[in-house]
C-alpha cells in the first residue's frame, strides 16, 4: 500500500483583533484537501475538510512560524471491501475523521501576498466505526501563496472569549460503536456517564478533571457468536477511569485533549492509560455537544458523541 502521496489544499481563515488576548493574532479558519494516494487502484483519493486554527510560535515583521491543529472529516474514494478491494488493509469505510498536525513558516512578500511553507502530519481513520481501521497516515510538506484581498488588509476578527464560567461543573453522557472484526460485521456498543471539573486558567484556557464510567460490550463479545452479549453482567462491560486535560475555548467552541489512567477494566485488553481529542460545542451556557476520538497511544478505541448539562458555574 506504500506510495508517494501528492496533493493540495485551499485554506480560509480569519485572523483574531491583536489586543484579543490570550489569542493575540490566532487565525481560525477552514481547509479543503484533494489528495492523490499513489496507488489509485487500492486507495483511491481523498477529499477532507478540516476545520483549523494557528498559533504564532515566533512573530517578526516580515515572517512568522505558527502551528496549526485541526479536526475534521474525509472522503476515501477506495475503501476496502469483499471481493473487490481486499488490498486495502487501512480503511474500512469511505467516511472518516481527519486531523491535521503542521508547523508553518510565512513569508511576508508583499502587504497582500505572503509565501507559505509548512511540514506536516494528516491523518484519517473512522475510529473502529468499521473495520479495517488501522489508518492513513500521510507525513509531508507544503508551498503555498496566501492573498489578502485589499478591502481585508486591516480587518480583524472578534475573538470572543466573554462569558464563560470560570470554573463549573459538568454531567455528560455519550455514546460510540464499533466493530468486531472484518469477518464478523457485528456492532459493538459503548455507553458513558462522567462527571467533569473545569478550572479556568486564563479566559478561553482551562484545565480539565473528570471521571468516566463506560459500559464496553466489546470485553465480553466472542466472535461470532451473538449470544455471548445475553445475560451479561455489570463486572464483564463495566470500566472507570481518572482523567486532565486542556481546552482551548473560543466563544461557543473548544478544542479538548485528555489524557486518562484506568483503574477499573473486565480484561486487560487495553492498556492501562489513554488519549482523547476533540471539541466541544457550547449551544447554551447550559448544554454542550461534544465529539472525541479514545486510543491507546496508536490504536483508535472509537469516536464518541454526546451532551453535557453544566450543573454548577461561577463567573
Amino acid at each position: 500500500m506504500k506510495a508517494h502521496v501528492a496533493g493540495f489544499e485551499i485554506r480560509k481563515q480569519l485572523i483574531g483583533e491583536r489586543t484579543a488576548k490570550p489569542f493575540k493574532n490566532v487565525a481560525f479558519g477552514y481547509t479543503f484537501i484533494f489528495l492523490y494516494m499513489g496507488k489509485p487502484n487500492i486507495l483511491g483519493n481523498v477529499l477532507g475538510f478540516i476545520p483549523h486554527f494557528e498559533s504564532n510560535l515566533i512573530k517578526q515583521e516580515n515572517y512568522q512560524l505558527r502551528i496549526r491543529y485541526g479536526v475534521g472529516i474525509g472522503y476515501i474514494s477506495k475503501p476496502f471491501s469483499f471481493p473487490n478491494n481486499t488490498k486495502n488493509t487501512a480503511i474500512g469505510s469511505n467516511l472518516n475523521g481527519s486531523m491535521q498536525f503542521m508547523i508553518t513558516h510565512d513569508y511576508k512578500i508583499t502587504q497582500q501576498l505572503i509565501f507559505n511553507s509548512s511540514i506536516g502530519l494528516t491523518h484519517f481513520s473512522n475510529g473502529n466505526f468499521k473495520k479495517p481501521n488501522l489508518g492513513i497516515n500521510t507525513p509531508h510538506i507544503g508551498i503555498g501563496l496566501h492573498y489578502i484581498p485589499q478591502k481585508k488588509l486591516k480587518t480583524k476578527m472578534r475573538v470572543n472569549i466573554a462569558n464563560q464560567d470560570k470554573n463549573n461543573w459538568r454531567i455528560m453522557m455519550g455514546v460510540a460503536s464499533k466493530q468486531a472484526t472484518i469477518d464478523d460485521k457485528k456492532r459493538l456498543y459503548i455507553y458513558a456517564i462522567s462527571a467533569e471539573y473545569t478550572l479556568q486558567r486564563k479566559p478561553g484556557l482551562n484545565f480539565r478533571f473528570g471521571t468516566d464510567f463506560c459500559l464496553d460490550y466489546s470485553y465480553p463479545y466472542q466472535l461470532f457468536e451473538p449470544s455471548s452479549l445475553t445475560n451479561v453482567k455489570l463486572k464483564q462491560i463495566a470500566e472507570h477511569a481518572f482523567r486532565v486535560g486542556y481546552e482551548w475555548r473560543v466563544g461557543k467552541i473548544g478544542a479538548i485533549a485528555d489524557i486518562g489512567v484506568y483503574t477499573i477494566k473486565p480484561l486487560p485488553v487495553k492498556r492501562k492509560y489513554y488519549f482523547s481529542v476533540g471539541f466541544n460545542y457550547y449551544a447554551t451556557a447550559r448544554f454542550n455537544a461534544f465529539v472525541k476520538l479514545k486510543t491507546h497511544l496508536s490504536v483508535a478505541d472509537y469516536f464518541m458523541w454526546g451532551i453535557g448539562y453544566r450543573i454548577y458555574g461561577k463567573k
